[in-house]
């Protein structure tokens, strides 16, 4: 195990110093996928080299990673890329876990294993980090031969942070000595490198507790060796009760629903409400509503055991009510959303929430249909993993920020009105569907696009341009930029462009 020791530390070094190379002070761009592939590269190498058995689900994950840390590349937009980086860190200690247990495939994980990476794993982690730390300190080399660069690596490790205090303290006491080093080394001892260098030892630092994780023999046998935890369990008169009470409230509910939202518009302004005051004040708490009920029925079908054919059939019965209720309430929500959307156009959110919508559809249908075929609780949680790495694709697929603008566009087309205020919002991946709107025939219309395009032009001026943070959308943009330079500087004077009506 000790031989492993050095490999590791190595390579989680060399990880800590990419990492600071590709990302301190730098727009994150191209820099994502390229890390990511070099963390896989790394982590397969280290497997080949120590001769592991690795996990198949893993193989297969990789190229998944690649997609979402690439797509920040892709598309500008920096919630996009706040997104897809979240993903990739999910995966990545996910592959983390399934090289733990090379014995178990993706397919037969359960929540709580899906779970983990976020819950249990980091700090996991850093727990073996301080472990392989003692290992190394601890370690007496036998021979000349073996593992003699062991000692060399940790007299380093042990120098170097007690030479950079010293040079701190001796530098800051005198101006000559200072001046000196600088001649010399052309050190800059600022607060910027003490972060910097704070920041490579943190990131190693989880590389190096995953890694010992991953390839120490003892701790794979260790996690192999646990017992499985006892499940807990509710009776079926529980459940029947929690699932009955639910269900007549979501009825009384879904009464009101067809009532009011679903019988027109007389309803409602009779009520003393606008459309968009009885949408706006609803749907996220119906959203809210739809997810806890997917995670409560979840929670009983997997806590419930139905001894007898009559209870299974009741409790059958009681979960597919409560499905086709949710699916009202969503429908609910949906109908709520598009009022609002009719009213004010769209913005990120509310299409971020049309397509959550859809996978939450899809998630009740799944779990009706598991309940339904008395499928395993494993099966439902891999295929609810599967859909929602396919809902994060959609979403790079979409380039929300491109389709916003043309469905505001083409609401102005049909209705007149438009929120140029919110569109100046945007990435540059609206930046080509903008640049459209300066041959629009509405004058109004196109100054106020000339003046977004300037505003946008201007920041991205401002920004870091290291090779690292190559985005092929700001890219774009700054092509149509300089085809449309002249047309853009004439906008800079219109300050105050009309929102044609909208709030």
């Amino acid at each position: 195990m000790k031989q492993r020791t050095g490999p590791i530390l190595l390579t989680s070094l060399m990880l800590g110093l990419v990492f600071d190379w590709f990302f301190y002070g730098k727009v994150p761009g191209i820099s994502v996928g390229l890390y990511a592939a070099a963390v896989l590269g790394c982590t397969f190498c280290l497997a080949f080299r120590f001769k592991d058995a690795l996990n198949t689900s893993a193989y297969w994950l990789a190229p998944v990673i690649l997609f979402f840390s690439f797509m920040v590349y892709v598309r500008a937009d920096p919630f996009l890329a706040f997104m897809n980086s979240c993903v990739v860190l999910y995966l990545l200690f996910l592959v983390a876990r399934l090289m733990l247990l090379p014995g178990i495939r993706l397919r037969e994980y359960g929540f709580s294993q899906y779970l983990y990476p976020v819950t249990k794993l980091p700090i996991r982690i850093e727990r073996e980090c301080l472990t392989i730390v003692r290992t190394l300190l601890s370690y007496r080399s036998t021979t000349v031969t073996k593992a003699s660069y062991i000692p060399i690596l940790r007299g380093v490790m042990l120098s170097l942070p007690i030479l950079f205090v010293f040079l701190l303290l001796l530098s800051s006491a005198d101006l000559v000595f200072k001046e000196y080093l600088s001649s010399i080394f052309s050190l800059n001892l600022s607060p910027q490198i003490v972060f910097q260098w704070c920041l490579i030892g943190f990131v190693a630092s989880l590389f190096a507790g995953a890694y010992a994780l991953i390839f120490m023999p003892s701790y794979q046998a260790e996690l192999a060796l646990l017992p499985a935890q006892k499940k807990f369990a509710i009776g079926f008169t529980e459940s029947s009760i929690i699932l009955g009470s639910v269900g007549l409230l979501f009825f009384v509910f879904v009464l009101v629903q067809l009532a009011y939202l679903f019988d027109g518009t007389h309803q409602i302004t009779g009520a003393g409400f606008t459309y968009a005051q009885y949408a706006r004040k609803g749907f996220f708490e119906l959203i809210a509503v739809a997810a806890i009920s997917l995670a409560l029925l979840s929670i009983i079908k997997t806590c419930t055991t139905s001894r007898t054919m009559l209870q299974a059939l009741i409790f059958k019965g009681l979960s597919g009510v409560l499905v086709v209720e949710v699916i009202v309430i969503m429908i609910s929500a949906h109908l709520r959303l598009n009022l609002y959307q009719e009213a004010y156009g769209f913005t990120e959110l509310r299409l971020l929430s049309h397509l959550f919508i859809l996978w939450l559809a899809y998630a009740f249908a799944q779990l009706l249909y598991q309940i339904i075929k008395d499928k395993s609780d494993n099966d439902f949680a891999f295929h609810l993993f599967i859909s929602a790495l396919c809902f994060f694709a959609l979403i790079n697929c979409i380039n929300p920020d491109k389709f916003i603008a043309q469905q505001n566009i083409q609401r102005f087309n049909s209705t007149g009105q438009i929120d140029l205020y919110y569109l100046s919002s945007l990435s540059e991946d609206a930046v080509p569907t903008l640049a459209q709107l300066l041959d629009h025939p509405n004058k109004d219309l196109q100054k106020g696009a000339a003046y977004i395009l300037f505003g946008q032009k201007q920041y991205a001026t401002g920004q870091p341009s290291h090779w690292q943070s190559a985005n092929l959308g700001r890219q774009r943009a700054d092509r149509i930029f300089k085809d449309n330079a002249a047309r853009i500087e004439a906008g800079e004077s219109y300050s105050q462009y009309k929102r044609f009506g909208t709030k």
